[in-house]
């Protein structure tokens, strides 16, 4: 399969005329975002660092998925957790480090495959290898054949 050489997207954002905002896409619904309380916003909705983070999750997961449709991958769950440290600097808030952590549930046979797909999202997500020169990013991959606990 021969992919596109170059790949663009766009959204808007627009002002809720309170302490957030609305984000439009062409084909989708629209989404909220809010600023976090304790920034003197009403937290109604994820902030921008949340969403980040998301869309860090996001990408690791589609390439993940991506990678186990290619290689034929049998699996059960996939759930990606992620973590922000931010810092306040001279300039301002500043991302220190994220950490994310993909754990994969797949039936004993194909664990080494499983984790075999789960470097591939690591090594070829391209919103981390786009910021890694600028935020470590750290991935830790787990593979179990049991049930996967979804808390941290």
């Amino acid at each position: 399969m021969k992919y596109a050489d170059t790949i663009e997207y766009a959204s808007q954002v627009r002002w809720d005329k309170a302490t957030g905002g609305i984000i439009e896409y062409d084909n989708y619904d629209d989404s909220s975002f809010d600023t976090p309380t304790e920034f003197d916003g009403k937290g109604s909705a994820p902030c921008p660092d949340q969403l980040f983070l998301a869309s860090i999750g996001g990408c690791l997961m589609n390439t993940f998925t991506h990678y186990g449709k290619r290689l034929d991958l049998t699996f059960d769950d996939v759930y990606i957790s992620l973590h922000a440290s931010l810092s306040l600097h001279r300039e301002g808030y500043r991302f220190d480090c994220i950490k994310a952590k993909i754990r994969i549930q797949a039936p004993e046979e194909y664990n080494e495959l499983a984790e075999r797909c789960g470097k591939l999202a690591k090594n070829y997500c391209h919103i981390t290898r786009s910021i890694e020169s600028a935020i470590p990013v750290d991935v830790d991959i787990e593979v179990d054949s049991k049930s996967l606990c979804i808390y941290p």
